[in-house]
């Protein structure tokens, strides 16, 4: 019979099962929402990278009597209790089955650290348990790796030596005087441009050892060879300036014979056109100018001066 108190009126009513379909007896489904599809693709994205992501780790220790170690714990327990002939004897083997059980999951949890790469310079931590890996470069073992491959191609004392005075002596006679502090400047601040190593060498230039220091790399073959080539090129030097000169004192000597060769030009420029002398013969108590200056060359000028005729 039905309850007419109830409110619905009826025990079957919808009221009472708001989850049921009365009519084909099946739990409602809940109405999807429009939007539900309407969402952006990064959080679909977030969704899978959130779940490849791997399990966090513990956030305490494992124990032998958690849930993944309980069975293995209670069945060691109770193989190791009786077994012993007697309750002490399977009590203290139930407890060296506890401490032993304690001590593998002790040592399982503990990761295993191996070195690799150049020099063991990293240290690889692996998990027991997760199988994953972690490297970490060691700061002190790289620095030892990096002093051990600097001390390797250093090259040995003769060639450092070599090098250095090289420099030095390309200094010393390639720059100007003025020139000289900078570039030593720019050689100790840069000496990986130069492949020198500037240990030992001071800080600031001085003559003097820019002069001793840059033949120190020289053997003394070589020294002696170096120093006939600089008399033989001061003697070239010489000899130039002596030719040179030669060759300018003939050249003012042939401008000399030049200019005599013009003025001898211009004299006999000036006979040719000075006049015949005359062939009539003068009046009784006169003499021509012909008749009187024969046997002179006129030089120029007014004829009837004498000092412009030259006698022959």
């Amino acid at each position: 019979m039905f309850d007419r108190t109830s409110p619905t009126g009826s025990p079957l009513s919808p009221a009472q099962f708001p989850d049921m379909d009365i009519v084909r007896g099946v739990p409602i489904q809940p109405k999807a929402s429009p939007f539900a599809d309407v969402r952006p693709d990064y959080m679909d994205l977030a969704a899978t990278a959130a779940r490849s992501l791997p399990k966090p780790p513990p956030t305490k220790k494992a124990t032998i009597w958690d849930k993944e170690h309980i069975s293995e714990t209670l069945a060691g327990v109770g193989a190791g209790f009786f077994a012993g002939q007697n309750f002490g004897d399977g009590l203290g083997a139930a407890a060296q089955t506890i401490a032993g059980r304690t001590r593998q999951l002790r040592e399982e949890e503990r990761p295993d650290i191996t070195y690799g790469g150049p020099g063991d310079q990293f240290e690889i931590t692996t998990d027991r348990r997760t199988g994953a890996k972690t490297v970490r470069q060691v700061p002190e073992f790289a620095a030892a790796v990096e002093r051990e491959r600097a001390a390797k191609n250093r090259p040995d004392f003769k060639t450092q030596t070599d090098m250095r005075s090289r420099a030095l002596f390309a200094i010393a006679t390639q720059v100007p005087p003025e020139q000289r502090a900078e570039a030593y400047r720019d050689l100790i601040n840069n000496p990986g441009f130069y492949g020198v190593d500037p240990s030992g060498m001071p800080r600031e230039w001085d003559d003097r050892y820019g002069t001793v220091a840059g033949t120190m790399g020289l053997s003394v073959n070589e020294g002696l060879s170096q120093k006939r080539d600089d008399a033989k090129l001061e003697d070239d030097i010489r000899h130039r300036r002596v030719v040179e000169a030669q060759g300018n004192q003939r050249v003012q000597q042939g401008n000399a014979k030049v200019l005599q060769g013009a003025a001898r030009v211009a004299q006999s420029a000036a006979k040719l056109r000075a006049a015949p002398p005359s062939t009539r013969k003068p009046r009784s108590g006169t003499l021509s100018i012909g008749t009187a200056m024969s046997g002179y060359v006129y030089q120029g000028g007014d004829p009837a001066n004498r000092n412009n005729w030259k006698k022959q």
